[in-house]
């Protein structure tokens, strides 16, 4: 035998559930002006140079280089970024440190340049056009294309060519002594097995502009005309893209679940796993190079001199819209709460929270907030401002059940929490109200 009041209680429960509806964070498809921080995270970094960059490698989180126009070339040591003597007027174009003391750059004018510690000298002159991309396995081994068809490699101290194909070569990436790609203008595809470069199938009239490998098994690229390919360790396929026809320059995954990729007017795209999505960019000046060191730690340079940092972002999908009660009767009083919370590891700005009166609800007394500014009741408005990482704040209120006629309703009340930068957070509650045994039968109380 059930007891009526169990049976009930059971059925309310099951009817009337607490629910939570997230929709998880978003992006904004617009980049702002120059700013010191965009609402994603990344920050404008100020150097002494207005030189356009290219090229970009970090050794680790204090270490790394970056080099662009009239041979510049900064060096990051975990401060700043200050200017290393150098005595080229060719462009660098891309740098692949092999460690601290050593690395090596190509140029626009084919040069190879080499780091050993103390300065940047050349290394060897390999063609009389653009090198765009060069990649070191170790200290003894490495290659680099150039764009006219030349395959370059390194061994034992020396540079020198492998071959000059018909193609025209965009980048490099070596995943290991045996497994690496090259790919290029008109959808070439070339993949390395230790013994030999062969050509593989891809796409047709897309121009590859770079390749970042997770894995032997895992990679991605971009494409000039803002297509993003994904391999999955037997073929290249197309992903979507949100940002399909804006140039994309660069792409660099710290993992294979993160990873960011840059291009023409700041754009920056995240990839967090699931899907690539744009994010809100400080500049709108192009980028040109992007490396993911952790999923808090990536660096980007472009045009102009522009250096950004991403240090993380905000994080507001620990949100939450509660209720005091899953059911009560008409003319009880329901106490609402909302908690704002940030998660992430920068400020969210700009936050706003918006809940429209439920139907069949009216006020009891007037809201309240912890931080920021109630606009108006119907619909309630919260200025909150910013939040800090690890904040939060909490909204309450207080609603009267009406009565609509009927026997069991339900009062459902719905709060967006949105900031700048961010697609709104969606919450949801539902409690219901009256007798609502009697719809949820046939089963029988005895």
């Amino acid at each position: 035998m059930v007891h009526s009041a169990v049976l009930k209680s059971l059925l309310i429960l099951a009817v009337c559930s607490f629910v939570l509806l997230p929709t998880g964070p978003g992006v904004l498809a617009q980049p702002n002006s120059v700013g010191a921080q965009a609402a994603s995270g990344w920050e404008v970094v100020p150097i002494d140079a207005t030189s356009t960059l290219y090229s970009l490698d970090m050794v680790s989180a204090t270490d790394g280089w970056t080099g662009g126009t009239s041979g510049l070339a900064l060096h990051y040591d975990g401060t700043s970024w200050t200017i290393s003597s150098t005595r080229f007027s060719d462009a660098i174009y891309d740098i692949d440190m092999v460690n601290a003391s050593l690395g090596f750059a190509s140029t626009y004018q084919g040069n190879i340049l080499r780091w050993d510690g103390s300065s940047w000298q050349i290394a060897a002159d390999l063609a009389n056009s653009l090198i765009p991309s060069i990649s070191m396995l170790d200290a003894n081994n490495g290659w680099a294309v150039g764009y006219q068809g030349g395959i370059y490699r390194f061994q034992n101290g020396t540079w020198h060519t492998v071959a000059t194909l018909p193609y025209l070569f965009q980048t490099i990436e070596m995943v290991a002594p045996n497994d690496g790609w090259i790919m290029g203008r008109t959808g070439v595809i070339l993949h390395w097995d230790g013994a030999s470069w062969h050509q593989v199938g891809g796409p047709q009239n897309v121009w590859f502009r770079d390749v970042d490998m997770v894995s032997s098994s895992d990679g991605w690229a971009v494409t000039h005309e803002g297509l993003i390919y994904h391999f999955d360790g037997t073929s290249w396929s197309p992903v979507p893209s949100p940002v399909e026809g804006t140039f994309l320059w660069s792409v660099s995954m710290s993992s294979s679940t993160n990873g960011w990729a840059v291009g023409l007017g700041g754009t920056i795209i995240h990839y967090d796993g699931a899907s690539w999505k744009k994010v809100e960019s400080p500049v709108t000046d192009e980028l040109h190079k992007v490396q993911a060191l952790s999923d808090n730690d990536a660096w980007a340079v472009g045009k102009s001199g522009t250096v950004l940092h991403y240090t993380g972002s905000c994080d507001l999908k620990s949100s939450y819209l509660a209720a005091s009660t899953r059911h009560c009767s008409d003319g009880d009083t329901v106490t609402y709460t909302i908690g704002v919370r940030n998660t992430g590891t920068v400020p969210a700005s700009q936050v706003v929270v918006t809940d429209p009166l439920p139907a069949n609800g009216s006020y009891v007394g007037s809201p309240t907030t912890t931080q920021g500014d109630i606009q108006s009741t119907n619909p309630l408005v919260v200025a909150v401002g910013d939040v800090a990482p690890a904040g939060e704040v909490t909204i309450s209120f207080q609603l009267k059940a009406g009565s609509p006629g009927q026997a069991c309703w339900f009062l459902s009340n719905q709060a967006s929490i949105s900031a700048a930068g961010e697609d709104p957070i969606v919450r949801q509650v539902v409690t219901s109200v009256g007798d609502c045994l009697q719809l949820h039968l046939p089963l029988i109380v005895r």
